[in-house]
């Protein structure tokens, strides 16, 4: 598993994935092995806006949608819900 991208580092959608959003949750299928990931608010969230742009974009766009959270919370859970959707094929990295 990866962990602790670079916040230069840029994340996209894998493209064998498609999504829909059911009531404030995005619902992620990959089309070449039919699996299904269900993402919470947050996650759906990220998913919504991730097009490729550097991860500190992606860290800031969170920050300003939930500024109750702390900055930290927030990096941490998004390195380890980007890392996650890298592993399981859902998004590519790029350097």
């Amino acid at each position: 598993m990866l962990t602790q991208l670079p916040l230069q580092s840029r994340v996209t959608r894998a493209p064998e994935t498609v999504s829909r959003e059911i009531d404030g949750r995005a619902v992620v299928i990959h089309l070449t092995d039919g699996r299904v990931r269900t993402l919470n608010p947050t996650g759906s969230v990220v998913w919504q806006v991730l097009d490729g742009r550097p991860v500190a974009d992606l860290l800031e766009h969170l920050v300003l949608t939930f500024p109750e959270e702390p900055r930290e919370r927030l990096h941490g859970d998004l390195d380890q819900f980007l890392s996650d959707l890298v592993e399981r094929g859902l998004a590519l990295r790029q350097e």
